[in-house]
């Protein structure tokens, strides 16, 4: 028989980062496993025009689909979809969203909704936000730089 008392219940987050095998497949994600992450994503909610590049150590990933629309009441608030743990549907059993895997494990990240750049973590210097605005016209933009990955 089972109880509250015998019941543990633990923050998304922290499963993440102390079962990291489960949702990345290796101890510490390299750009292209947290990039074909993203990419199955988008391409399961048939975002289009997607590009990936590496602009001065960050990786950089647009597409011409809004896919923040379905999360956030207001665009001003993408930042929050970075910190919850929401699964992805038809990801199975533990399938979540990208979004909140990328906070977990990067230094700095970003998102950019048609110019419009919100640094939901970390620092990103002017030179970069000035590039990653400009891709960003007319698309959503994720950017992200190093690992901050923590057992």
């Amino acid at each position: 028989m089972t109880n509250n008392e015998t019941i543990k219940v633990i923050d998304p987050i922290e499963h993440v980062r102390s079962n990291p095998r489960m949702y990345w497949g290796v101890d510490e994600p390299t750009a292209d496993v947290v990039n074909s992450a993203i990419l199955e994503q988008y391409e399961a909610e048939n975002c289009k025009s997607i590009v990936v590049e590496e602009i001065s150590g960050w990786q950089v990933i647009s597409t011409e689909t809004n896919w923040v629309k379905g999360l956030v009441d207001d665009e001003k608030q993408a930042n929050e979809i970075f910190l919850d743990a929401k699964g992805f549907p038809g990801g199975g059993g533990n399938g979540l969203r990208f979004e909140a895997l990328l906070h977990i494990m990067v230094d700095d990240l970003s998102i950019s909704i048609d110019g419009n750049l919100i640094v939901v973590k970390g620092n990103m210097d002017e030179a970069m936000k000035e590039k990653v605005r400009k891709i960003s016209i007319n698309k959503v933009t994720i950017a992200y730089s190093g690992t901050c990955f923590k057992k």
